[in-house]
């Protein structure tokens, strides 16, 4: 019989569980001593971003990140301060957090930071960040969300450009760059820099055939948007819209279409009920072929109609003369023979 006396009796399972346990844990020690590795947890939660080498974007997404932001733009005087600095998506919020969500509603595949020194002294600086989205499509998205209204259009750069408050920003292709002076030296350089980074960038395809149905006369250069989630007209039901401004001085008129498949004369109709909320309908009739509504929404006027799967209209015109002219030639812009489809709506 086992004795006891006070102290527990050791019985030969639980005896051979003890050493398998001790052989584990030995072995892990051992493991770790082979690697020299250890886990930290603040190096772990504090990680710097991946250096740009280790970071290569998919195939055929653009040049590598050195060709876009050298050690030196060598003709301009103005040297890189330490290494490029790559964010994939998942990380954008270590670098522009508030306005990560913004970027990847679009459809953002990395953003890649240069920061530079130069001038006169060598002390001017600036920096640039390279958004590399999915799409050219989303590009163009985010560059018409982020566009200063009433910025001086820059002619010549990328697809299209602005510059204001010694900065210049432009989109080429999938790409969309902010180049940031911070004094005298800095704003002088951030267009010629801006050239020179948008001569290293692929060019890309036609963001999308929808704009073809937005009327090319009166058009401010540079002014087209696409929202995934409507923020142009204030909607919380309307997607997928595209839109650019017209006329010039004053208060710019906005004319857009919507993609909505089959739910076109249902969103036209919540459409209608959204602005009554806010005016009143002046007319509902017939204008170049297609029943339109026009409305008085306290002093600025707008005008939509539907056509096929798309909802199409003109927001704040300054008078009922300009809505109607706009309009009309909206209507006969989406209705042209051989439009190119604006294709269906997906919620």
């Amino acid at each position: 019989m086992a004795r006891t006396h006070g102290k527990h009796t050791v019985s030969p399972a639980e005896r051979a569980a003890g050493i398998a346990l001790l052989a584990a844990l030995a072995g892990f020690l051992i493991l770790l001593a082979v690697l020299d590795k250890h886990y930290d947890f603040e190096a772990v939660m504090h990680a710097p971003p991946a250096p740009a080498e280790g970071a290569d974007a998919p195939a055929g997404a653009g040049p590598a990140a050195e060709e876009m932001l050298p050690a030196a733009f060598e003709a301009l005087g103005w040297t890189r301060d330490g290494d490029i600095e790559v964010y994939p998506e998942d990380r954008l919020f270590e670098k522009i957090d508030g306005a990560d969500e913004r970027y990847k509603l679009y459809g953002n595949r990395r953003l890649l930071c240069g920061s530079y020194t130069g001038g006169d002294d060598g002390r001017g600086r600036l920096d640039v960040f390279l958004y590399e989205m999915r799409t050219p499509l989303a590009a163009l998205g985010i560059f018409g969300r982020e566009r200063s209204v009433g910025a001086a259009v820059v002619d010549g750069l990328g697809d299209a450009a602005y510059a204001v408050h010694g900065a210049a920003f432009f989109r080429k292709g999938a790409w969309y760059v902010q180049v940031k002076g911070f004094d005298e030296d800095a704003a002088a350089a951030s267009e010629p820099i801006a050239r020179a980074i948008a001569a290293a960038l692929p060019s890309g395809e036609a963001p999308d055939p929808a704009f073809a149905l937005l009327p090319a006369e009166e058009r401010v250069r540079g002014s087209e948007r696409y929202e995934p989630k409507d923020s142009v007209l204030g909607t919380d039901f309307l997607t997928q819209v595209f839109s650019a401004d017209y006329g010039t001085g004053g208060k710019a008129v906005t004319l857009f279409l919507a993609r909505c498949g089959k739910e076109a004369e249902a969103r036209r109709a919540a459409y209608a009920e959204y602005l009554k909320r806010q005016g009143k309908v002046i007319e509902e009739g017939v204008l170049e072929g297609a029943s339109v509504t026009l409305m008085d929404l306290d002093g600025s006027y707008d005008g939509f109609f539907a056509e096929g799967e798309i909802l199409a209209g003109v927001a704040g015109a300054a008078d009922q003369a300009a809505l109607r002219r706009l309009l009309a030639a909206l209507v006969r812009s989406v209705r042209a023979p051989g439009a190119p489809a604006a294709g269906s709506g997906s919620d």
